[in-house]
């Protein structure tokens, strides 16, 4: 239904259309974690697994990945003896799905610049208040589970969330008359066949 007003003149004239809601600004990586597996550990990993083992042609490019990571803080209940845990989530940009993680707080990120042979981060497809309730949802779990450790229930964020891109090798190539895809994560080596 188009909203009509009357001009100054009397003639009707279709309403300014108003204006949409501001969206939040989409997520870009600050900085990215820093590669622990190289290209070739990376091409040998996979290469090991293929028969005949060696036998593959195998070339790997380093893709980045956005992730927002989120700290919460667990309140504790009045009069508990122990200090609040700290819980650590990683939410991927892409998916919108959200990890328990180890503590990302003492991880010396890079400058997007030191990883200039990588491809760019996709653009993010959720925003930073999904990626914290994502966060929040899974983390509240977890430290759900640990009520008898003094946590009251209540989470808040321990520092503000920072938008990460992870590093991983997109390894593609043949082996064995097979078309071979597999991907590396270039941080923790765990790897994830999509063709092999």
């Amino acid at each position: 239904m188009v909203e009509t007003v009357r001009s100054i003149s009397g003639v009707p004239q279709a309403a300014p259309p108003t204006a949409p809601p501001t969206a939040e600004p989409p997520l870009v990586p600050d900085c990215a974690w820093p590669v622990q597996i190289g290209r070739e550990q990376a091409v040998q990993t996979v290469a090991g697994r293929l028969p005949p083992p060696g036998a593959a042609d195998l070339q790997a490019e380093l893709h980045l990945h956005p992730l927002l990571a989120v700290e919460f803080v667990g309140s504790t209940r009045p009069g508990a003896r122990r200090p609040p845990l700290t819980g650590h989530a990683l939410v991927d940009l892409i998916g919108g799905r959200a990890y328990v993680a180890e503590p990302w707080t003492e991880v010396e990120f890079l400058a997007l610049d030191q990883l200039s042979a990588a491809s760019p981060a996709p653009a993010a497809q959720i925003g930073r208040e999904e990626a914290v309730r994502a966060a929040r949802r899974v983390l509240g779990n977890v430290l759900l589970r640990r009520r008898r450790w003094g946590i009251g229930g209540g989470l808040t964020l321990g520092r503000d969330p920072i938008c990460v891109a992870k590093p991983n090798w997109w390894i593609t190539g043949a082996a064995g008359g097979r078309a071979v895809e597999v991907l590396v994560d270039a941080v923790s080596g765990r790897h994830y066949a999509f063709r092999a």
